[in-house]
């Protein structure tokens, strides 16, 4: 099972999230946004978005990064943004390279675009691509190296001394550097890569930043000529653009602070607890990993699992708690934790996950095996 197959299996399960890697949506200034969008009278003046997207809103995200509007894109969402990236900068058969632990959706996305995906590691504390590996798996056919920063599924950024090396690495070998950034703004408000480098192509979005995945509202900034071949490919590879959700998250970007303003408010409350109990967790030899300084995500490894989907199977069945499998980002030891939720869920989750892995810790081996195995 694929990963997003996997996550239309569990949604219609029920049960408490713990693996959302957004915070939760904040309906109230989202209201706010579509009042302001639409008036008293409930009727706006909505320019198209064919070919690139709102117009408006890529002016307003130039302004933000200090560029011109001709290096910005507006995206239905950054996965269709990294679809539209595939579709018109390579060509069938080309090979891009792919980073591992990394989000599954990635590869699956390059190999329906027919092209070659090939994996390569990101390892350590910080989660640092072995840049001689890389350059050892660099093909004439080679178009692009993806990546995320923050990392998905760890948080962790890229440190700026890789950054770099990445971004004179795809200069000299004329390729692109893809990075979705989609989690970078938990760092850095108004900062991307692509500001560094012309080989550098980013792409952001407000579904993690502020849990506003439902308007489906991205972009991509990349030099002027690339944005103009995406602008125009979007014709026909990204067509869920839709002039009111541009139009709602032009209003949200207009009101950053206040948005961003919730969103830390959630994760300076949460942090503490999900610091805490990966620290006991870990002390009692549960656990392994510690946790980035920024973002909603924990990607701990679980002691004596070589494999954690049949303990998370298990888990929902028996404790109604949804965990993420690590295997879907190619780390099978491990779990993906999301912790942007409403507090009360994120402790009553924690526990009862808490609980099953003090009970699976004191199983025999034939217990153990039953778990391993278990399917939903």
């Amino acid at each position: 099972m694929r990963y997003l197959d996997w996550v239309y299996h569990v949604s219609g399960r029920g049960g408490l999230s713990l693996y959302d890697s957004s915070v939760s949506a904040p309906d109230a200034l989202l209201a706010e946004a579509a009042r302001k969008t639409f008036g008293s009278s409930g009727q706006a003046s909505l320019p198209p978005v064919f070919g690139g997207g709102s117009m408006a809103m890529r002016s307003h995200l130039a302004d933000a990064y200090g560029i011109s509007n001709d290096r910005v894109v507006a995206t239905s969402g950054v996965s269709s943004g990294l679809a539209l990236v595939f579709a018109a900068l390579a060509r069938r058969d080309d090979h891009v390279l792919i980073e591992r632990p990394g989000y599954q959706p990635f590869e699956d996305m390059a190999r329906a675009a027919g092209l070659h995906a090939e994996c390569f590691g990101r390892s350590g504390p910080q989660m640092r691509p072995d840049l001689a590996d890389l350059r050892k798996r660099l093909r004439p056919e080679t178009r692009m190296i993806v990546l995320s920063h923050l990392h998905n599924p760890t948080g962790l950024p890229l440190l700026d001394s890789d950054l770099a090396a990445l971004a004179e690495l795809c200069e000299a070998a004329g390729i692109w550097l893809v990075l979705d950034e989609i989690y970078g703004a938990f760092a850095d408000d108004r900062g991307l890569a692509a500001l560094r480098s012309p080989a550098v192509i980013s792409l952001s979005g407000l579904s993690k930043i502020f849990g506003l995945g439902a308007l489906r509202c991205g972009w991509i900034v990349a030099s002027a000529p690339v944005a103009q071949r995406l602008r125009h490919a979007s014709v026909h590879h990204d067509t869920g653009l839709s002039a009111v959700s541009h139009a709602i998250g032009l209003a949200v970007l207009r009101d950053w602070r206040r948005f961003r303003a919730r969103t830390q408010d959630i994760l300076d409350a949460n942090r503490p607890i999900m610091e805490d109990w990966l620290t006991r967790m870990a002390g009692e030899g549960l656990v392994s990993g510690g946790l980035s300084p920024w973002g909603c995500l924990a990607f701990p490894g679980l002691e004596g699992m070589a494999r954690t989907d049949g303990f998370a199977a298990w888990l929902l069945a028996t404790r109604g708690v949804i965990v993420a499998p690590g295997h879907y980002w190619g780390a099978p030891a491990h779990i993906r934790l999301g912790f942007g939720m409403a507090q009360d869920n994120l402790v009553r989750g924690l526990a009862e996950l808490e609980q099953s892995l003090r009970d699976y810790a004191t199983m025999d081996e034939p217990q153990r095996r039953e778990v391993d195995a278990f399917s939903l």
